[in-house]
C-alpha cells in the first residue's frame, strides 16, 4: 500500500470516528474502506484483522443501544422512558445539528435523550393501586413525582453520554487497529 493511500486512509477513519460519536454509521464506514481496499489489494488486511473490525463494531452498537436502556432503568425509569431515551436522543441529535454542527449534535443527542425519557415515563399510565404504592414509597423516602423525572431524565442523559463515549473509544481504537495494518 502506497504512503498517500495509508495516510488517506487513516484519515478517512479519523473522520468517521468523529461520524460514529455524532450518530452516523461512521463504523461501519471503516470497515466499507477497508474491504475496498482488500478487494483491489488482497492480503492488505488479514481476515482476522477484518473480522476483529466488524466485532468492534458490533460491539459498539450494542453498547450504545444498552447503555441508553440501562442508565433510563437505573434511575427508575420504565420500559416506556428507555424507548423516550432512544427516539429524544436521534430528535435531539437532529435538531442540534443545524444550530451547532457536531457539538449541537452531541449536545441535543444528550438533551433529547433525558427529554424523551421524562416525557414518555411522565405519561405513562400505570394500575391505580401501584400509583398510590409509588406515591405512598415516595412520600415516605422524601421524593416527589417530579424529582423522580428528574432522576429519570438525568439516567437517560448520563447513558446516551456514555454511548457517544464508547462510539468515539471504538471509532479511535478501530482507527488504531487500521492504521496498525495500513503501516505494516
Amino acid at each position: 500500500m502506497s504512503i498517500a493511500i495509508a495516510i488517506s486512509l487513516i484519515v478517512f477513519a479519523l473522520i468517521c470516528s468523529l461520524l460514529a460519536v455524532i450518530g452516523l454509521p461512521g463504523t461501519w464506514l471503516m470497515i466499507t474502506a477497508v474491504l475496498v481496499i482488500e478487494w483491489f489489494e488482497p492480503e492488505r488486511f488479514t481476515w482476522t484483522t477484518i473480522g476483529v473490525l466488524i466485532g468492534l463494531a458490533v460491539l459498539a452498537e450494542v453498547l450504545e443501544f444498552l447503555s441508553g436502556a440501562i442508565g433510563t432503568a437505573k434511575a427508575g425509569g420504565s420500559k416506556r422512558a428507555a424507548l423516550g431515551a432512544t427516539v429524544g436522543g436521534l430528535a435531539g441529535a437532529i435538531v442540534g445539528s443545524p444550530i451547532f454542527p457536531i457539538i449541537g449534535t452531541i449536545i441535543g443527542s444528550i438533551l433529547g435523550a433525558g427529554a424523551g425519557a421524562i416525557l414518555l415515563e411522565s405519561t405513562k399510565r400505570s394500575v391505580p393501586a401501584r400509583n398510590e404504592m409509588q406515591e405512598e414509597e415516595s412520600a415516605r423516602a422524601g421524593t416527589s413525582p417530579i424529582r423522580r423525572l428528574r432522576r429519570v431524565g438525568a439516567g437517560a442523559a448520563v447513558g446516551r453520554t456514555l454511548s457517544i463515549l464508547i462510539k468515539g473509544a471504538t471509532g479511535l481504537a478501530m482507527t488504531l487497529t487500521i492504521a496498525i495494518t495500513a503501516w505494516s
